[in-house]
């Protein structure tokens, strides 16, 4: 195996950065973006150990298309990986033509280690246009 001097450089191992990207029918209980992302904040903060919103749900453009973004990091436990690490999720949620597209982005929350400009270049690189 070669070592690439570009590759990300992973915090812990175990623990690969990661892009997620779901798509379905917009339901009409889902409500607003704004209103899916504080109830995604919500119910996954009570699904998670030490669950910290690091970005408010807010309104921005990525694509040509408003969005919503918000971000939440928590203690990742995997117990039968036996896999514990700080992470944090960046969500990205628009409705496009009756689907709701939801963009997950999730690295190391230690700020030293991050994925940050690889999913810098995943938003520039999307297009709704």
């Amino acid at each position: 195996m070669v070592d690439r001097p570009d590759k990300y450089k992973e915090p812990h191992i175990g623990m690969n950065p990661g892009i997620w990207i779901y798509a379905d029918k917009i339901q009409p209980d889902m409500g607003s973006e704004i209103e899916l992302a504080e109830s995604y904040l919500t119910c996954f903060s009570d699904l998670v150990e030490n669950p910290q919103c690091v970005e408010q749900p807010t309104i921005a453009i990525i694509g040509g298309l408003k969005v919503v973004k918000t971000a939440l990091a928590y203690h990742g436990v995997v117990e039968e990986d036996n896999f514990a690490h700080d992470v944090v999720d960046y969500t990205r949620i628009a409705y496009h033509r009756g689907h709701v597209i939801w963009f997950l982005f999730e690295h190391s929350f230690d700020g030293t280690v991050s994925a940050a400009s690889e999913f810098e270049r995943v938003d520039k690189s999307i297009n709704f246009t």
